[in-house]
């Protein structure tokens, strides 16, 4: 400690019993408390006092005059001799002192302990959570007194080295204990000190740095209610956010594991519809996929399909109207809300009369119009998709909304060769067109019966852009309809008499090169997709003099790409395993070899549609049907690699194998888990798996029937891919499984 001054004066004599006698008290009202803790706490409180005479009176004798070496060397070995615990207690004793001082002694305190915890830390005996902590405790956040800048610059730069556990602390203690002890009302020098802490508390809630996981935030911020941290701009900005879009996370994970019940900060919310979720998930890009596996049954109440997607057509028009007139209207969105909407209304989860009213309200109250023609896009899909099935009321309400849309006269101004432009621009005058005849459809207005009348009367040689118009303004039965597919059908396949397109090893293809262009196909409804994939498509896939040109091969996957699986892919994974089928027979004489047209529909399906998820599981597939199209096609590959026409027809037999990796790969979790445990249960393994041999089964030696049909490694990936699809949904591992990787010999991989 500090030496006395010699000789003091009668006046020092009086100031050093005026401190004996406060030190005496201070000892009475303390707590009992270990010795060694007490001891240092009243030489701190010593230091102070007798530190602070020094600094008035006399010279001091040490070369930091806020603390002593002699102090920390003391406390360094106290805490030496302790565990973490007890190394806890006596960091919340050095806080109390400095709480506990006067407001003329609290600024010493606070130096004297910052010093210590620094020289502790230093020293090797006080972990880097411990110290930051502590510093942060010691603050005056009631401002009475002016913060340390250096000390919250040396909290942020050791950010980095502590654990999650010691930030949650820091957080916990800020966000609480120090902010809710600021004043309310700020001057523009104490915004100025809480500045450093602020940074520190939006640099933990930053996902981007990832300090710590968003989940522990957001349950601490869930224990409590803060008071005083939303007075600041940026800190209330990123709690919201944390808050908002935190959320339907939670959720999402605590529906996807099982059914368990992890922690969550949102229990409660569980147990209710999940409007939320839903909506969030909607409007993300691509939501619609997740929503099979993430729907479950309601028991107390419909899920609000309705209300969510009257929002988000609002909340689109909305943003269309702020745009510039001259900006044309950003229309990935509104595919988006078209998809959606058709899968709610397939899945049965939109009443549609209900949704068109609660849109014509919206609307009535907000006035866009400038989308008008993109929800008029929407309305003609819907009739043209499910026109045999539409109710009165619900023909009713979609002649209401385009009489609100369109309570003016509209003037096309676009040009004629824009198909997207001009389909929309005539999206209600086809609509009109299609409902004709239906019950409850009123009499068009002035301006709309002249756009069905151009329409009707437009019987010459279309353009491109009027191509697209005819197709979805007629169904596939009328004539004209079938003028347009006529037209198709030539641009894809050409005349039987024109020469062929040879391709590589001399096969012999339609002569036509040019597919049609996504801006003609966006420009069609989803009726006309899949009529102009069906009957003009698949019809040239089907042909047996020669191979479908590459311009109906990249037509057909441009349209598979932009429609729902069921709608597109299943019919191509119909006519690609009567291809398998037909390559397990020899090759006519006069035909087409079904091999090659078998090689290029996998082909087709593995490297032109890999984004699109197969359908592995009974309860997405057609009633009609219960094994789902992707197994289907799995079994039926796997059959045929068996045979010996395709194991001695190398390329053949890779694309095949080449197919089943992409399905076992590429999918989704709990797909991968339905088409893995077809594989090995008992009642298909066997002609898969042989548990005890990992060769390759060669269909020329019958010694072997029964081993492995395709190549080990493949096999390795599935069943890896497997587990760790049963780790993630957490599910329970069957007997079966169970046998299968206690026989199995794991061969070092060869794969690179």
């Amino acid at each position: 400690m500090s030496a006395s001054a010699a000789q003091p004066t009668s006046s020092a004599e009086g100031q050093e019993e005026k401190d004996k006698s406060l030190l005496l008290r201070e000892s009475d009202a303390a707590p009992e408390r270990p010795l060694d803790i007490e001891r240092l706490r009243r030489c701190i409180i010593e230091f102070v006092h007798e530190n602070f005479l020094e600094v008035v009176f006399w010279q001091m004798q040490t070369a930091n005059k806020d603390f002593d070496e002699m102090l920390g060397v003391q406390a360094v070995v106290l805490l030496n001799k302790m565990d973490e615990k007890e190394r806890g207690v006596l960091l919340m004793e050095l806080v109390t002192i400095v709480h506990e001082a006067s407001l003329q002694w609290r600024q010493e305190y606070e130096r004297v302990v910052d010093a210590i915890l620094y020289y502790a830390h230093a020293a090797g005996v006080l972990s880097i959570n411990m110290c930051v902590e502590g510093l942060a405790l010691t603050a005056d956040f009631t401002l009475r007194t002016i913060m340390d800048p250096q000390k919250w610059t040396f909290i942020e730069e050791n950010i980095p080295l502590m654990d999650y556990k010691g930030v949650r602390s820091l957080f916990k203690c800020l966000i609480y204990q120090q902010f809710n002890s600021i004043p309310a009302q700020l001057s523009p020098e104490q915004r100025r000190q809480l500045l450093p802490a602020e940074r520190i508390l939006l640099k933990i809630l930053d996902p981007d740095l990832n300090v710590i996981p968003p989940i522990f935030t957001l349950t601490e911020l869930s224990r409590g209610i803060l008071k005083r941290a939303y007075m600041f701009p940026r800190l209330a900005h990123r709690l919201s956010e944390l808050i908002m879009y935190f959320r339907a996370v939670a959720e999402l994970s605590y529906v996807i594991g099982s059914h368990r019940a992890p922690y969550l900060p949102y229990k409660a919310e569980l147990r209710a519809p999940q409007t939320y979720l839903l909506y969030t998930v909607i409007r993300q890009p691509r939501g619609k996929e997740v929503l099979s596996g993430l729907l479950r049954q309601v028991t107390h109440g419909r899920t609000q399909w309705d209300e969510i997607l009257s929002v988000l057509i609002s909340e689109t028009m909305a943003e269309v109207q702020k745009l510039p007139e001259e900006v044309e209207i950003p229309r990935y969105q509104w595919e988006n809300l078209m998809s959606i909407i058709m899968y709610g209304i397939t899945q049965k989860h939109i009443n549609l009369s209900r949704l068109l009213s609660l849109l014509s309200n919206v609307l009535v109250k907000t006035g866009y119009r400038r989308a008008r023609d993109e929800v008029m896009w929407i309305m003609l899909q819907i009739a043209g998709t499910f026109q045999p099935h539409l109710q009165k009321e619900q023909v009713e309400e979609m002649a209401r909304l385009y009489n609100l849309l369109f309570s003016d006269d509209v003037v096309w101004t676009g040009a004629s060769d824009h198909p997207s432009q001009l389909v929309r621009f005539l999206a209600a005058a086809c609509m009109w067109n299609i409902l004709d005849g239906s019950e409850g459809l009123p009499p068009p207005s002035e301006c709309l019966a002249t756009q069905i009348e151009f329409v009707r009367s437009n019987t010459g040689p279309p353009d491109e852009a009027m191509q697209a118009v005819l197709d979805n303004a007629f169904r596939h039965e009328s004539p004209i309809s079938r003028n347009v597919h006529a037209i198709f059908q030539q641009r894809l396949d050409g005349q039987p008499t024109d020469d062929p397109h040879i391709l590589p090893y001399g096969r012999a293809a339609n002569n036509k090169l040019d597919a049609f262009d996504m801006q003609f196909l966006d420009a069609l409804t989803l009726r006309a997709k899949i009529n102009l994939l069906i009957s003009t498509c698949f019809v040239s896939l089907h042909k047996v003099d020669r191979l479908p040109s590459p311009a109906c091969v990249e037509t057909c996957a441009r349209i598979l790409t932009s429609i729902e699986f069921d709608y597109g892919l299943t019919n191509f994974i119909a006519i690609l395993n009567r291809s398998i089928t037909a390559a397990l027979s020899p090759a006519p004489a006069d035909g087409l070899n079904h091999k090659d047209q078998c090689y290029m529909l996998l082909d087709l399906l593995c490297y032109r549609l890999p984004s699109i998820p197969m359908n592995f599981r009974a309860a997405m597939s057609h009633s009609h049907d219960p094994t789902p199209a992707g197994l289907r096609l799995c079994m039926t590959i796997h059959s045929a690699m068996a045979q010996q026409h395709v194991a001695s027809n190398h390329g053949l037999y890779s694309a095949m194998e080449h197919t089943l990796m992409r399905q076992w790969a590429w999918n989704l979790l709990p797909d991968t888990i339905s088409l893995a445990h077809l594989f090995v249960d008992n009642a298909f393994g066997n002609t898969l798996l042989n548990l005890n041999s990992w060769l390759v089964y060669n269909p020329m030696d019958n010694s072997r029937a029964g081993r492995l049909v395709i190549c080990p490694e493949i096999v390795r990936m599935l069943l890896i891919t497997m587990m760790r699809a049963m780790k993630i949904m957490g599910i329970e591992s069957d007997p079966e499984l169970m046998r299968i990787n206690q026989v199995y010999t794991w061969a070092p991989s060869q794969v690179c």
